[in-house]
């Protein structure tokens, strides 16, 4: 099951009480039979580093597995993005980062840029890295070479475009 998103205030906005919702119906999302839940996190207020790690641990607790998706190497609109990508980095509770490496889903190609948090930062994540790409044929072998140069393995990719290519 996934939640959040990006690019609008209504929907995807990350708050306390977001958060707080979410915590509250961990339980009823395994007993729904979800497997595990993707925070796709671009959007959202300061300050809640301690209540995402608290999420993770909760939902892990409950058997979850858990994938953290970001923009590019980390949420473009959170002012503390760089906290909460030291904090992601060194979860064990997460067991996928998904930084996305697009902006529109129309790039014929990954965008690698880095904004705050650098690509290296993620050599020392405990997570598998597992990058969400437009084309996962097209785009996942070139971007397990890209991160090779900073001995970060690619363990498998996301793909954000609907249909096979």
């Amino acid at each position: 099951m996934s939640f959040g998103g990006g690019k609008s205030k209504s929907k995807g906005l990350w708050t306390q009480s977001v958060l707080t919702n979410l915590d509250s119906n961990i339980t009823r999302i395994k007993q729904a039979g979800w497997d595990g839940i993707v925070y796709v996190i671009k959007e959202g207020d300061p300050g809640l580093s301690n209540a995402f790690a608290k999420s993770f641990a909760n939902a892990k607790a409950e058997g979850l597995s858990i994938l953290v998706s970001v923009s590019n190497s980390q949420p473009y609109r959170i002012p503390d993005a760089s906290l909460l990508m030291t904090g992601f980095i060194s979860d064990s509770n997460i067991d996928y980062l998904s930084p996305q490496l697009f902006r529109s889903g129309n790039e014929p190609e990954n965008d690698y840029t880095d904004k705050g948090t650098t690509w290296a930062s993620y050599t020392s994540a405990k997570a598998k890295f597992v990058p969400s790409v437009v084309n996962f044929v097209r785009d996942c072998p070139t971007a397990a070479s890209y991160f090779d140069q900073f001995r970060i393995q690619v363990y498998g990719c996301v793909q954000w475009a609907q249909g096979f290519f």
